[in-house]
């Protein structure tokens, strides 16, 4: 299982996700671009972080802002 978080510059909730999630799996940052802002507005998403976990299965959970209760799934499945 891994993550890939998209961030912005300067945002507290980013990196404090970043910090939390990578506690519990190995965590790639990608600093969003405007391409990125643009694909995660047609996806509904409205703050950053977008972060999506790979998991074993194939499957995969992506959501955005800072989600104490996803984080927290994961470090508990750890």
């Amino acid at each position: 299982m891994h993550a890939i978080i998209y961030t912005k510059p300067n945002c507290a909730k980013c990196r404090m996700t970043s910090n939390l999630l990578s506690r519990a799996m190995p965590v790639q940052t990608i600093m969003a671009d405007e391409q990125d802002y643009a694909r995660f507005r047609k996806q509904g998403y409205k703050s950053m972080p977008v972060v999506t976990v790979y998991k074993p299965d194939g499957t995969r959970d992506q959501w955005c802002d800072m989600r104490t209760d996803k984080i927290n799934q994961y470090k508990e499945a750890d």
